[in-house]
């Protein structure tokens, strides 16, 4: 028995060439042709070696006039050797990882496959790809054509995967998406490799064009949130999903989010139908608005509509996503005046009133009857209550102080808030209005003052509304009541600081907070407040210090949102000076007044 004896390490493949000619390729690196006829000592002797390759190679494969050979390699590469010189004349690139089997599809193609998933059909007589393919396996072994039109990859998942050009044998179009998906699940791309890409939503794949072909963008499914990655070659493909994917979505400097190509105040995570959606919100939006744009933008069913509103109302805010202050200011929360001590004392009082008024603007027995869990949670009959408060509002002067009260308690709730707003602001209860002038006004007596102020402090009770608050803020300034003609009230005085302490606390937005002349006209109301301190005129009130450590607050939001102005500084001296010395023995203003210290100190530079 002879032997053949020449490779270092082990033998991969065996080619005969002729019966007397035999090609091994070994995982020494090196390709050995063997003259079977040549003995010698009882081995076979080396005709020629063949040697480029820098790893093992795994597989060969004769060229059709067999004059020459392919090889197949854990270097990545396939090489063409020419038989007579021995000289290797053309080297494919394609591969990422090692190539584990080389196979003719017709006379001018041929086929290899290996780890990362990968078939690669290539031409003769081109160096590079002519088509790659993912398959959705870890390995693929072994690539087998039946015909110049199907071939056959053996994968490590123990599947058999067919591929054909036929159009009779396409697949459907679910088992397509099936494939797509089990494809892009196995196909892990290196956030590294695709960390300049901007991170875009679903539907940017059909509101967003490509820029070019094979561009690339990482998109959010809609299913599990994973990031994959979509080519753009004729159409858009996902290729892979990226597991490491750790960019930070939100821009410090601008206190925004990222979506698709534009930066929004908030981004929502929201489910629908068992998909995962982000819906983007700017705090000056409508919520109804964007809602119903999400939906057409998304084809959405209708329905969808309430629940999404619900999403924004309850979620937006305008506290930061990243909150790094070391003392109390900036506040975030809003003042509101919520409680109704007796519903059923309103109640009898209400239905005394409702019986004075004319016909036409009389309540029926149902809305009377509306119970205490549903002025806390009015979203069920909002429409209801709107319609209700259309009439109300056309009540005698007199008698509207007890509407105003009705209206202060259902604008705590975030969603009514918003609907209210939503449905008057363009007619009823807009600038220029005879409620809403009768509101801001607020007349002369207690009750009209009171609940007529604490109306206007609880339009904060949703984003929405301190929206509206803050795009008529001018015209509330110059049309309000003045501090000088407040009725002498603890309770009216502390509504009417409230208001103010609410539009301080807009200036943690940041668009807001670049608003110089608001924050300015803001510090004059803090100033007439100051006046009516030295003034004296308010000692007739007991408790009054509830009243400066509101403006004082009010104060401190406006120095957290780097307020610096000799107006400023000169307010810091009199709280220094004055307000200490005559409320030396309330430990709440000495308190607040350190805390304005310590934000002066880290706001200021």
């Amino acid at each position: 028995m002879a032997k053949i004896v020449g490779h270092e390490e082990s033998v991969m493949d065996l080619q005969f060439i002729r019966s007397d000619l035999l090609l091994t390729a070994s995982s020494d690196r090196s390709i050995v042709l063997w003259n079977l006829n040549t003995v010698l000592g009882g081995s076979v002797q080396q005709q020629q070696a063949f040697q480029g390759h820098e790893d093992c190679v795994r597989g060969l494969m004769l060229s059709k006039h067999e004059d020459g050979f392919y090889s197949i390699s854990n270097d990545q590469t396939i090489r063409y050797w020419n038989m007579t010189n021995g000289m290797c004349e053309r080297i494919y690139v394609g591969h990422e990882h090692f190539i584990f089997n080389i196979n003719r599809l017709n006379k001018e193609y041929f086929i290899t496959c290996g780890e990362n998933n990968a078939v690669i059909v290539w031409n003769e007589k081109q160096t590079t790809s002519w088509q790659s393919l993912k398959l959705p396996t870890v390995t693929i072994w072994s690539v087998l054509a039946s015909t110049s039109n199907v071939f056959y990859a053996a994968g490590s998942d123990g599947i058999l995967y067919i591929f054909t050009n036929h159009n009779d044998r396409r697949p459907d179009d679910q088992s397509q998406t099936l494939y797509d998906e089990m494809l892009v699940k196995q196909t892990k791309i290196p956030f590294a490799s695709v960390s300049h890409l901007k991170l875009y939503e679903e539907n940017s794949l059909v509101t967003i064009p490509p820029r070019n072909d094979g561009e690339r963008r990482l998109i959010r499914s809609l299913l599990d949130n994973t990031i994959l990655v979509y080519e753009w070659n004729q159409s858009w493909k996902p290729v892979g999903h990226v597991p490491d994917y750790n960019q930070e979505e939100f821009d410090h400097s601008s206190g925004c989010v990222p979506y698709n190509d534009e930066f929004y105040d908030e981004v929502f995570n929201v489910k629908l139908n068992g998909k995962n959606y982000k819906l983007p919100f700017n705090r000056d939006q409508d919520p109804w608005i964007v809602s119903q744009a999400f939906i057409e933008l998304n084809q959405l069913d209708y329905g969808a509509l309430t629940s999404l509103v619900q999403c924004i109302v309850n979620y937006a805010s305008y506290k930061p996503k990243k909150v790094e202050n070391n003392g109390l200011f900036p506040i975030y929360e809003f003042k509101l005046w919520s409680t109704m001590k007796n519903l059923e004392a309103f109640r009898k009082k209400f239905q005394e009133f409702n019986a004075t008024v004319d016909e036409h603007l009389r309540l029926s027995d149902e809305y009377l009857q509306v119970t205490s869990s549903e002025m806390q949670n009015p979203e069920a009959i909002c429409e209801e209550l709107c319609l209700a408060l259309k009439k109300l509002m056309k009540w005698p002067k007199n008698l509207k102080f007890i509407v105003s009260d009705l209206l202060r308690v259902l604008l705590t709730n975030k969603y009514f808030n918003t609907y209210f707003l939503h449905q008057m602001e363009s007619d009823e209860f807009k600038p220029g209005s005879e409620f809403f002038q009768s509101v801001i006004q607020c007349g002369d007596n207690l009750s009209t003052q009171l609940t007529s102020l604490r109306v206007v402090a609880n339009l904060f009770g949703s984003v929405h509304g301190a929206e509206f608050a803050y795009k008529n803020f001018s015209y509330i300034r110059e049309n309000i009541v003045k501090w000088t003609d407040l009725i002498t009230n603890i309770n009216v005085h502390m509504a009417y600081a409230s208001i103010w302490f609410n539009y301080s606390v807009l200036l943690s937005d940041h668009k807001k907070r670049q608003n110089h002349q608001f924050k300015h006209m803001i510090m004059e109301m803090i100033q007439e407040h100051n006046k009516l301190i030295e003034s004296e005129s308010y000692k007739p009130l007991e408790d009054y210090h509830l009243v400066i450590i509101i403006m004082m607050n009010t104060f401190g939001n406006l120095i957290a949102s780097k307020f610096n102005s000799q107006m400023a500084d000169s307010h810091l001296q009199c709280l220094q000076q004055k307000y200490v010395k005559c409320f030396k023995d309330n430990s709440e203003i000495r308190y607040c007044l350190r805390q304005i210290e310590i934000a002066y100190d880290q706001y200021s530079n």
